[in-house]
């Protein structure tokens, strides 16, 4: 449920917030600084059942993880032509 919230506002607010950007690395640093505060935000919003040290780091991690893949996801589909997958001539 969680992961759920955290792809949906991120992916939301991705939106609204690289409108503001006019460069490739502004919407790259807006993108990842988004994924950053969400995650910190749902760390603190939906602590885990256990509040063991070890298992803590790995659901802050995996939710940071998630909101990074919707943030490149973002970038990649707004700059489809990128250089790795052009041909050679």
């Amino acid at each position: 449920m969680e992961l759920f919230i955290s792809l949906f506002f991120t992916a939301v607010l991705s939106g609204f917030i690289t409108d503001f950007a006019q460069t490739k690395k502004q919407k790259i640093l807006y993108a990842t600084l988004l994924a950053i505060i969400f995650s910190i935000l749902l760390m603190l919003l939906f602590p885990p059942i256990l509040l063991h040290i070890k298992i803590y780091c790995l659901y802050g991690i995996n939710i940071l993880i998630t909101n990074l893949i919707v943030g490149m996801n973002m970038l990649i589909s707004e700059y489809g032509h990128l250089q790795l997958f052009k041909k050679k001539k």
